[in-house]
């Protein structure tokens, strides 16, 4: 079953997900924009993770999360609105677990 895009005005009808491609990238920038996003929160952070102060210089166990999120106005391309959090925290983060 088809359904109507969320983005904003848009007529586009999609069979999976919540928004069509070309209003994806409107809402969250392209996958360059979000890799230089993250790439810079986690370089200003100093590769620490900054609920537990996990440091990986490498970055494979850090995710960059939108402090405000998406969902809620966050902007997705602000690096004033990212922290660096290793993916535990992340993930306890969303789950509501911790602030």
């Amino acid at each position: 079953m088809m359904r109507r895009c969320l983005g904003p005005n848009c007529p586009t009808l999609i069979p999976t997900g919540s928004r069509c491609p070309r209003c994806e990238v409107a809402n969250r920038g392209t996958r360059q924009q979000r890799q230089s996003f993250r790439a810079a929160v986690l370089s200003r952070d100093g590769y620490t993770c900054q609920s537990c102060g996990l440091v990986d210089p490498s970055g494979k166990q850090l995710e960059a999360d939108h402090v405000t999120a998406l969902a809620d106005g966050g902007n997705p391309l602000d690096i004033g609105n990212g922290s660096t959090l290793c993916k535990a925290d992340h993930r306890a983060k969303t789950l509501g677990r911790i602030k």
